[in-house]
């Protein structure tokens, strides 16, 4: 990562951070230790179509933490019989 990238992910984390804590998330006694954000954007110009991202944090999470934390809100978070469960995934 060059020093732009981890600028722009250190801006991203203390945002995080900052709403977990205001919305009553997390309290003080906790510090957040990873997070991963993911997007689709579409466009009114029918040829730009539509895309879709992510971004995870902070900067020394590998890819494999972060597919892990993924993987435990799918499972944890997202209760059974919600219209977001793979079908026939298990």
């Amino acid at each position: 990562m060059d020093s732009e990238e981890l600028e722009q992910q250190q801006k991203l984390h203390d945002v995080i951070e900052e709403t977990l804590r205001e919305d009553g998330v997390m309290d003080s006694g906790r510090i957040l230790s990873g997070w991963v954000i993911c997007y689709e954007t579409i466009s009114l110009d029918p040829e730009d179509g539509s895309s879709a991202g992510h971004f995870y944090g902070p900067r020394e999470m590998t890819s494999w933490k972060a597919l892990g934390l993924v993987e435990w809100v799918r499972r944890f978070s997202i209760g059974p019989g919600s219209s977001n469960e793979d079908d026939g995934d298990e």
